[in-house]
């Protein structure tokens, strides 16, 4: 193929992805204008081809990172001694601060085998992925139940000789809000355990609306007993992907995050993340555009952004068919329809060409509608509120039935009729999804996860 054909087949790749550009899309993507797209994209390309791996060969890599950790450790309130590094994105930052609480427990109590780390239930399932690959069991403790947030009280009596961890959100992604840092800081230190604040999706605004002028709640290492904090740039930095930050409180801590090899033959083996070669794109793209935007236009992003949500929040819960969950004050929302198919109502608004995330019942908190609101939403959003209020209508009249069907007592032999009775064959979807989300709701969490895997791997063939 020449290089027409080569883009002329790009361009047929993305005919069926989600569109963004038009503010249509509730997640995945962050995007401010095109001049920051631009710049990003400029800076990635000159650095495509240089290897993050050795910061000796390619020292221009470490002055922008040093650079940019500057920049965020003012952001986070870090003092003189807060250190911090780039990673591929929060999942990367949530690994790395469990590795690296883990292996800190390992270094000051070698005799020590079991490591549990205590999470609440709006925790980031980068965590439970983190307990999966290294060993470090999470115990999952309730959040408050009309504020869905974690407190110190619910976690205290978790704690015991084997806590390594405990961590929380600012804000938690499922619902906008943010747990008690103060008081979960206070406790952490107080029993000297690392505490770490996801603050992968809120960290970066929140500290930006607060340069602004907006009062928000305590987070950072202004807390006493935070040790780490997560904060991703691509998501409300506006830097293009992968390009998140894991910022201890100091090196004593970040030491542990490293890993050294000079067990084998070959080169120094030396890495500060998971990932050993990497393109230097990200890191080039969050120094060039952090630096474009700046602390004072942030901020003022930030601000509108946060404005534009709670617009949507008062107009969405004005409505006598939406109900608001707990008291979302910043850029996240969710909501749900008590008396409304909400499963129906989804896939009315995926027609519509709205795409947002659906996000299943748990425990006493209902099936709901999930919203990230960001700077593309700016122009458009008063036309995603009247859809969703037609579209209310419209899955009224449908007067679509919820699933009727007993799933309880399936076994994974059953998995592929289960498939084909939803719709589901050779890794591909139907354009209605509300029998399949249903069904992945109510089936034992055991078999769900089996036809997930199912799935995945008849789609990557």
């Amino acid at each position: 193929m020449d290089k027409d054909q080569i883009i002329e087949q790009l361009k047929k790749f993305r005919k069926n992805d989600i569109p963004w550009r038009d503010g249509r899309l509730f997640s995945y993507v962050y995007f401010l204008d095109k001049e920051t797209e631009e710049i990003g994209k400029l800076a990635y390309m000159e650095y495509l081809t240089e290897n993050g791996i050795d910061a000796t060969a390619f020292s221009s890599l470490k002055s922008m990172e040093n650079e940019t950790m500057h920049f965020c450790r003012q952001l986070l309130h870090g003092d003189e001694n807060a250190v911090g590094t780039l990673t591929t994105g929060g999942t990367e930052s949530i690994l790395l601060a469990v590795k690296t609480a883990r292996d800190r427990a390992k270094a000051l109590n070698p005799d020590q085998e079991e490591f549990e780390m205590i999470v609440p239930e709006t925790i980031h399932a980068a965590f439970y992925k983190a307990a999966h690959y290294f060993g470090v069991k999470a115990i999952t403790v309730k959040v408050d139940d009309n504020s869905y947030k974690a407190t110190a009280e619910l976690i205290a009596p978790h704690i015991n000789s084997n806590t390594v961890l405990i961590a929380a959100s600012a804000m938690s992604y499922a619902y906008g809000v943010v747990d008690e840092i103060k008081t979960i800081g206070k406790l952490a230190s107080q029993k000297n355990i690392p505490f770490h604040v996801d603050g992968c999706i809120g960290a970066f605004i929140l500290a930006t609306a607060r340069v602004g002028g907006m009062k928000v709640e305590d987070f950072d290492f202004s807390i006493e007993g935070v040790t780490s904090i997560s904060m991703d740039l691509h998501k409300y930095g506006y830097c293009p992907k992968g390009a998140s930050v894991l910022m201890f409180k100091s090196d004593e801590y970040r030491k542990y995050q490293m890993f050294v090899c000079n067990d084998w033959t070959g080169y120094t083996f030396a890495n500060t993340g998971i990932l050993s070669s990497k393109t230097g794109g990200p890191i080039a793209a969050a120094w060039a555009v952090t630096n474009y935007i700046g602390e004072k236009r942030y901020s003022e992003i930030a601000l509108k952004t946060i404005e534009v949500a709670q617009e949507i929040r008062k107009q969405l819960g004005a409505h006598p068919e939406i109900e608001i969950l707990t008291d979302p004050n910043y850029s996240l929302i969710a909501f749900t329809t008590p008396n409304i198919n909400i499963y129906a109502l989804s896939d009315e608004l995926k027609s519509r060409k709205w795409f947002a995330g659906l996000q299943f019942k748990h425990r006493h908190i209902p099936t709901n509608i999930h919203l990230t609101v960001a700077a593309h939403h700016f122009n458009n959003y008063q036309a995603f509120i009247k859809d969703v209020f037609e579209a209310i209508e419209t899955v009224k009249k449908k007067n679509i039935p919820l699933l009727d069907m007993d799933l309880s007592q399936l076994t994974p032999a059953d998995l592929p009729q289960v498939l084909g009775q939803l719709g589901v064959g050779e890794g591909e979807l139907p354009a209605e999804m509300a029998t399949i989300n249903q069904a992945l709701e109510q089936l034992p969490k055991p078999m769900s996860k089996a036809l997930l895997v199912n799935f995945m791997q008849e789609m990557y063939k």
